[in-house]
């Protein structure tokens, strides 16, 4: 039993003044409208750990540092599902733009370069390009990729 059920049976089982009806039939069910309304936008908020590895990942966007790692890419993505957010925007948010982006009508593929090759901070054409990628389905799955372009 909540607390507005049992407010209200108490003041059923009394006689009210006109004030009190009002506060219960008008002002307590706002009341409670406001607090859940508050309580659903506190739960859309994305609140991720930011660890070491989440600094490292965000000062190697290229991969040409060498600081980026598959086993870092995969626990920032297990941090990341953990906190059950399965929204493309909140993961760009949290890992940085993607280095490449991939849609069609039944996927979102995100890539994100790893041990890059690289000469003065620019990716060398002629080196394989070694990525994790994250895939968000349109069956609401998101999944852990890794590969070599």
């Amino acid at each position: 039993m909540n607390l507005l059920s049992f407010l209200l049976d108490v003041f059923k089982t009394q006689k009210m003044n006109k004030k009190m009806n009002v506060f219960c039939k008008i002002i307590l069910p706002l009341l409670c409208i406001i607090s859940c309304s508050k309580r659903k936008e506190a739960d859309n908020t994305m609140v991720l750990e930011k660890n070491h590895a989440f600094s490292l990942w965000n000062n190697d966007s290229l991969g040409c540092k060498h600081e980026r790692t598959i086993e870092m890419g995969e626990e920032l993505y297990n941090t990341f599902k953990k906190s059950n957010k399965n929204d493309s925007i909140l993961l760009k948010e949290y890992l940085g733009t993607p280095n490449r982006r991939f849609k069609d009508k039944e996927k979102i593929v995100f890539m994100y370069y790893i041990n890059s090759c690289c000469d003065n901070g620019q990716l060398l054409e002629e080196c394989d390009v070694s990525f994790i990628s994250i895939t968000f389905t349109n069956k609401n799955k998101i999944l852990f990729g890794k590969g070599i372009q």
